[in-house]
């Protein structure tokens, strides 16, 4: 797919307006964009270059051609009777949602570009919040934008108001970016939670919190931010990077790839013992980046899981998770630490679509919090840890254990299931990302690059310690994998 461009004769309109308007920022009066030239990201390209090209290449420009999220929304509305409305489509074109050009995404080839993805006018007019997720988004009704900056420049083609909402350094920047990432289903399942994650993390508390545009706009050197003026302002780069990457031809896919990689590497922190009284190895994980939990999103769709091989020699003594032993959900590996959330309906029967959900559970690993001292649960919820072999034992000391951590967009049973609907091309699932966390995520132990640490419980353990306090006490977790999701337990009356 090209970049996005407009006919000849409305680009023609478009540039003879821009000519007259100017970009402005001197004391020049200028002649403001109207409320149609707002919405279209190809007016503001003319005076934010830079961030137009970023996002144009970003998911939320991709979020209405993604073809999962197609597949994904025609098959609910054919399985609802078109009761699922538009559930999906507005949060994946909520430009086309707010001015009723349609009502369920299903004709979204038939819509003006400036109408489709998440567009540089949905977000820079939202103007309040009035809920925790599914959009709820008031946006300003004069075409005032909004923006991190508390002195905007004067004599622009558009009003410019500072917003907390646009804020990234602020709290009130989750709420924002939360209320389409974070998904309560129409059964009233909570398959997305993104924002509420993040509310239990230590990113959420003051005085040093943050939002998401901490993270996933974070802010380079000075520089002019737009052609108004050469003003030095923080750069917040509208790429947004996270774990979905376009599947189909995009602009700007690998710079994408590579800025989601350059985001997960550094994520997650193991510490890798060997425990000689139990002859077993034991894997703590702390989510050290994150300000929610991993994975986190569309949870039930993700697969993260940890690879690990032990060694004697060139001898295979344990292996568990490779990448390459076939589908995770087919996968009959007792020891498989396999993180995601599972979906069940109201008879406890699991499911695969988030719209058949009426309870979840999930094994995602926490974002960090504020350790409580007097709450020793309030470390282990937060560093999950596992054994490997679950049960029994390796028959002797390993000479050396690597350690990967995968993590797949989406699932390839959940990506098989929409094929064998006939709503996914097959084509697809190939092309969905797939990352192999690198940084303190991969690496190999061995006796002698292992420290020495005594664990109260288990006595001298050799471990390869990452910044993180170990402790084992209460802190044994049953991994889950597809083929043991356990419905959680009915709410207490």
């Amino acid at each position: 797919m090209a970049a996005r461009t407009l006919p000849l004769t409305i680009a023609c309109a478009l540039a003879a307006l821009l000519a007259h308007a100017g970009c402005g920022g001197g004391s020049t009066p200028v002649t403001p964009l109207d409320h149609e030239a707002l919405l279209d990201p190809e007016a503001c390209k003319t005076c934010h270059p830079a961030a137009y090209e970023e996002w144009s290449g970003s998911m939320h420009a991709y979020a209405s051609d993604d073809p999962v999220f197609r597949a994904m929304n025609k098959r609910v509305q054919r399985e609802t009777n078109g009761a699922t409305g538009d559930f999906c489509v507005k949060c994946h074109a909520p430009m086309a949602v707010q001015t009723s050009m349609t009502t369920d995404g299903l004709n979204l080839d038939t819509l003006p570009a400036k109408m489709k993805g998440v567009t540089c006018y949905f977000c820079h007019a939202a103007e309040s919040v009035a809920g925790t997720h599914n959009n709820p988004l008031t946006l300003s009704k004069d075409d005032t934008l909004f923006g991190p900056f508390s002195d905007p420049v004067a004599a622009t083609p558009h009003k410019g108001v500072y917003s907390r909402l646009l804020d990234g350094a602020t709290l009130e920047n989750a709420s924002m970016c939360g209320s389409c990432h974070d998904i309560q289903n129409l059964q009233g399942a909570h398959v997305e939670r993104t924002f509420e994650e993040w509310q239990g993390t230590l990113f959420s508390q003051p005085p040093n919190g943050q939002g998401c545009g901490g993270c996933h706009m974070k802010a380079t050197l000075s520089g002019a931010v737009s052609t108004v003026s050469d003003k030095q302002r923080k750069i917040h780069p509208h790429g947004m990077p996270g774990v979905d990457l376009a599947a189909t031809d995009f602009p700007g896919v690998d710079k994408q790839r590579a800025l989601a990689q350059a985001m997960l590497d550094p994520l997650i922190q193991p510490t890798l013992c060997y425990n000689p009284l139990a002859q077993r190895m034991e894997l703590t994980l702390e989510n050290v980046t994150a300000g929610h939990s991993f994975p986190s999103g569309a949870t039930p769709d993700r697969r993260a899981w940890i690879e690990m091989t032990a060694y004697k020699g060139e001898d295979v003594l344990f292996t568990s998770g490779a990448a390459d032993a076939g589908p995770l959900e087919d996968s009959s590996d007792p020891n498989l630490w396999l993180m995601r959330d599972c979906l069940f309906d109201g008879a406890g029967q699991e499911k695969k679509m988030f719209w058949e959900a009426v309870t979840t559970s999930g094994n995602a690993v926490p974002g960090s919090v504020i350790l409580n001292v007097a709450d020793p649960t309030s470390f282990s919820r937060s560093h999950p840890r596992k054994q490997y072999p679950a049960t029994g034992m390796l028959p002797m000391m390993p000479d050396r254990v690597t350690l990967k951590i995968h993590l797949q967009a989406i699932g390839d049973d959940v990506l098989q299931d929409l094929v064998q609907s006939g709503d996914l091309d097959a084509s697809i699932p190939p092309q969905i990302a797939r990352y192999t966390l690198g940084g303190a995520a991969s690496f190999e132990w061995t006796p002698a690059t292992a420290s020495v640490v005594n664990d109260p419980d288990s006595g001298a353990m050799l471990c390869i310690v990452k910044p993180i306090k170990y402790r084992t006490s209460g802190n044994v977790i049953a991994a889950v994998s597809n083929s043991h999701c356990v419905p959680p337990p009915p709410p207490t009356q």
